[in-house]
C-alpha cells in the first residue's frame, strides 16, 4: 500500500549512499551533491528507496571497471519539467539526480529503457526500470 508522508530527500540519499556502500563494489566510489535547502516533500519513502535502488543496480551494471555513482539533489522549476510533463505547475519541484561514469546507452536502448521485461544483460527480469517509470 502506499503512504505518503513528509520524506527528507536528502536524509534519504544519505541512508541510501550507506545502503550501497556496503554493497555495491568497491571499485565505485559513491558521492553525494546534497541541496542543504531542500525541503521536505510528501511522498512514499519505500516507493523512493525502491527507484533509487532499480537506478543504482543499473549504474553499477554499466560501471564494470567501477567508477563514481553521483547522488544530487536540487530543484527544478516547473516551466523546465513542462517539456515532459505538461501539468506541471509554475513553482519548484525537488529533484533528485544520479549520474554514473558508466558506458552509456545508445539510440536504441534508450528508447526501449522503460519497457518491461527489456533488458540488455544475460540475467535479470527487464523490470528494473519499468517499475522505476511507475
Amino acid at each position: 500500500a502506499v503512504r505518503f508522508e513528509p520524506v527528507d530527500i536528502n536524509d534519504a540519499l544519505q541512508k541510501l549512499k550507506a545502503l550501497l556502500s556496503g554493497t555495491l563494489p568497491r571499485t565505485i566510489d559513491i558521492g553525494l551533491s546534497l541541496d542543504l535547502g531542500l525541503r521536505s516533500v510528501l511522498a512514499d519513502p519505500n516507493q523512493i528507496n525502491q527507484v533509487l535502488l532499480n537506478i543504482c543496480v543499473n549504474a553499477r551494471d554499466a560501471m564494470p571497471e567501477g567508477g563514481e555513482l553521483l547522488l544530487q539533489t536540487g530543484t527544478t522549476p516547473g516551466a523546465e519539467l513542462r517539456t515532459h510533463f505538461q501539468n506541471a505547475k509554475e513553482k519548484n519541484y525537488a529533484c533528485i539526480t544520479v549520474k554514473d561514469a558508466g558506458f552509456g546507452m545508445d539510440e536504441a536502448t534508450k528508447s526501449r529503457v522503460f519497457e518491461p521485461f527489456f533488458t540488455t544483460k544475460d540475467y535479470g527480469t527487464g523490470l528494473g526500470l519499468a517499475t522505476v517509470r511507475g
